[in-house]
Parts: structure tokens; sequence; C-alpha cells
């Protein structure tokens, strides 16, 4: 059986500049049944993600780690060897499928 658990890709504003960051679930970040993000902190109850958050993009566990014991995330980009082409974890909606990764 798979492990469920998740990343979020955050894009947020502060002090009018947009930033980015990868943020781990345990951090901040609660999902609902329903699939919707709400956001809690050390001293405070969950909540619906205020509007500072342009985009929070959840993204899930494979259950895959690499040589490194590193966890595996759908849209991380990965590479077999050297040789090979990387490509990128996708989620379909039935099952994780990989996708040749094309920079740009």
């Amino acid at each position: 059986m798979r492990e469920i658990k998740f990343r979020v890709w955050c894009e947020f504003e502060v002090n009018g500049k947009v930033e980015t960051s990868m943020e781990e679930a345990c951090s901040w970040f609660l999902m609902t049944q329903t699939g919707q993000l709400w956001s809690y902190g050390p001293m405070s109850r969950p909540e619906p993600l205020s509007k500072l958050y342009k985009k929070a993009i959840p993204l899930f566990f494979t259950g895959l780690k690499d040589k490194n014991g590193k966890e595996i995330y759908e849209g991380d980009i990965c590479r077999v060897d050297q040789s090979d082409n990387p490509f990128q974890i996708v989620w379909s909606g039935i099952g994780f499928w990989f996708k040749r990764f094309e920079d740009g």
C-alpha cells in the first residue's frame, strides 16, 4: 500500500513581490477530503488559504525513492542514468506515469 502524502508548490505575494517556494505538507498545509488546501500555524487553527497565495498546487508522493533514498513526488524531473533523457513524473488521475521532459 502506498503512503499518502504531498508537498505544495506555492506562489505568493510579499511586499508587492511575487515569491515561489516548495513546502512540505507537514509545514503549514492540510488537505480536506474534497481536495481543498487549508493552512495552519503552531498557534492557530486550520483555515482556508489566504488571498496572499496566488497559487498553491499539491504534488503527491509516488511511493518511490531515488538511489539516495530521497522521495519522488509528482512533477519531479528524473533520469535513469547519464545516457538517458530526463523525464517528469505526471499524475494522470488513475496513476503516475513518465513524460519526456522538454526544458523550456
